[in-house]
């Protein structure tokens, strides 16, 4: 199944992204299809994120989130690491960045922090 199967065998809302057909979730909707998700045994590898108005894509944002499976860990450790790392970028965000990130994006995460809501980010999850 892919997930947005898995989003509506579970009843989790998404969204359409209109430009690349994918689907996308807000902030509480992609905290639940992460749960579901690792129920599921479906590790994460990534997350994009996009602010959208009125069900149109305004901007793609950054910073997004990667998760690789590292050299000998097992499928497990791999599904319960990306859950836990996709779960935290997509509370966290936009404070996530790391230092090198922070520097970079310093103004836009002050504007964002000073001028949103939250309520217009959707994540994108990418599973394996």
């Amino acid at each position: 199944m892919d997930i947005k199967e898995i989003a509506e065998a579970y009843s989790v809302k998404y969204e359409a992204i209109p430009i690349d057909g994918n689907i996308c979730f807000d902030k509480e909707n992609a905290c639940k299809i992460i749960e579901v998700l690792r129920c599921e045994c479906r590790p994460i590898l990534g997350a994009d994120v996009y602010r959208m108005k009125n069900g149109e894509v305004k901007e793609f944002l950054m910073p997004n989130l990667y998760v690789n499976r590292a050299d000998r860990e097992s499928f497990s450790a791999f599904l319960q690491r990306s859950c836990d790392e996709a779960m935290s970028f997509v509370k966290n965000y936009p404070y996530r960045a790391d230092s090198f990130c922070r520097r970079l994006f310093r103004k836009f995460l002050a504007f964002f922090k000073n001028n949103s809501q939250h309520n217009d980010l959707y994540f994108d999850i990418v599973i394996m």
